[in-house]
């Protein structure tokens, strides 16, 4: 039986046969004496359809519903009333709000609503995700749309990541060195911001690469970096959408302050930064002239810790944050604070679950 309290002295009753054969029930109360029992009416045409009973049971003897029996396979609701007594209501706790604005970067995920189910308690500490480029790039537009579904009832905000093919060679290049090249990066780019509106994304990350090595000059290089980011902000911009250039170690060969000028350069309201607090910890810039320099221009934080090897040079920049130490911690907290309404995406590389949770738990002590 399943029971379900609408009132004070007023349950809804469902009573199940799961065997074949007819069965006998009672009605009793553990909450006080019971007023009245009425039965509500279910439609049983089915009982006389092909294939309501199981293959080979197709003859069994099913029995009858009556006042005291219930027939095999055969569900009945009732409306009981009750002088409700010794009964402890619990009361109505309103659940906590969504986290706003903290983001969880899924890794090599085969779909978003699996990895979020996955994750039981996900809306509880994300309201968001990020997806590498290739989520949107190697699907089709009618199972993104499908998709896209689920994710806006959720009203789950999901980012899309081309760091990882900003190569330069072979997937996917800023600068135009090589026409050929630089044509079919472009066309996974394009390609990748058609999907974006049918995902519901509005957050566009990408990184910078390195610098051609030869026949092109360091001040061609810049140019051409700064025209690059100028053109896909301009592309984003026809589809509504915010791109983000990462602040990182790994591929920038533009100093911050480079960037800065760059984005200044391209005038183009939805071109951010996207700081790596990794990078900003790793790096030599003071924090006051990385204050004066991106104030008003980021757009998204990705949160992860550094690792340096014995000779003290950085050779990760997406380790755990809740494993550093307490003075790493409050230093990446003290970066936040830089831009402290702007969304906050764990970049770190996270061996599980309880990693994704631990994590939260140091960016909720940070005041995110």
């Amino acid at each position: 039986m399943v029971t379900c309290r609408k009132g004070r002295g007023e349950y809804t009753l469902g009573i199940g046969n799961n065997t074949w054969k007819e069965a006998r029930f009672r009605i009793t109360s553990l909450a006080g004496a019971i007023r009245s029992i009425h039965e509500c009416v279910i439609d049983t045409a089915e009982r006389s359809a092909v294939g309501c009973l199981p293959e080979g049971l197709e003859n069994a003897d099913e029995g009858k519903n009556t006042a005291e029996t219930i027939a095999g396979g055969d569900i009945r609701i009732f409306t009981v009333k009750v002088e409700e007594t010794k009964v402890a209501e619990t009361p109505h706790r309103r659940p906590p709000s969504r986290p706003a604005g903290r983001w969880l970067t899924l890794r090599e995920t085969r779909s978003i609503k699996e990895s979020i189910l996955s994750r039981p308690t996900f809306f509880e500490h994300f309201d968001g995700v990020v997806v590498d480029w290739r989520y949107l790039h190697d699907r089709e537009i009618k199972p993104l749309a499908y998709e896209a579904r689920w994710i806006g009832r959720q009203k789950l905000r999901v980012a899309v990541d081309l760091s990882s093919g900003m190569n330069s060679y072979p997937t996917m290049r800023l600068v135009d060195n090589q026409l050929e090249d630089y044509a079919i990066g472009m066309e996974m780019i394009d390609d990748v911001l058609a999907k974006l509106g049918t995902l519901g994304a509005k957050d566009l990350i990408f990184s910078l690469h390195r610098a051609p090595e030869n026949n092109f000059t360091a001040e061609q290089a810049s140019a051409a970096f700064e025209q690059g980011m100028k053109n896909l902000a301009i592309k984003a911009a026809a589809f509504g959408v915010t791109v983000h250039v990462r602040v990182t170690l790994e591929k920038a060969t533009q100093r911050i302050a480079d960037l800065v000028g760059m984005i200044e350069r391209a005038a183009q309201p939805n071109l951010k930064l996207a700081p790596a607090t990794s990078a900003l910890m790793a790096g030599n810039s003071k924090r006051a002239e990385i204050t004066r320099l991106t104030k008003g221009k980021v757009g998204l934080w990705l949160h992860a810790a550094v690792r340096s090897d014995l000779g003290g040079h950085p050779w990760d920049f997406h380790a755990p944050l809740h494993s550093a130490s307490d003075s790493v911690k409050r230093q990446a907290g003290k970066w936040l604070k830089l831009a402290a309404g702007v969304p906050v995406a764990l970049d770190g590389i996270y061996a599980d679950q309880s990693a994704e949770y631990l994590e939260t738990q140091t960016l909720k002590a940070q005041g995110r």
